[in-house]
């Protein structure tokens, strides 16, 4: 049976994951010619397995939303 706390931190994450998705595009990375790096997908090994850390860009979409978003961050 889960505790009262997974529910908190599940809508957290969800709310996190919407504001990110509502500002930025994340997309591929691109090298010095402006040429896509294709992401190769490798994995660590052992009991906890995660993807290796890889390149990827982020582009404000929205820059209203940041400026509330940044506000917000700023005011605690």
């Amino acid at each position: 049976m889960p505790l009262a706390g997974h529910w908190f931190a599940e809508n957290g994450l969800w709310t996190t994951f919407a504001t990110i998705l509502a500002v930025l595009r994340i997309d591929h990375a691109k090298d010095s010619n402006g040429d896509r790096i294709d992401v190769k997908p490798e994995y660590t090994t052992g009991l906890a397995i995660h993807p290796e850390p890889f390149h990827c860009s982020f582009e404000v979409v929205n820059t209203t939303r940041e400026a509330h978003i940044r506000a917000m961050m700023n005011s605690k």
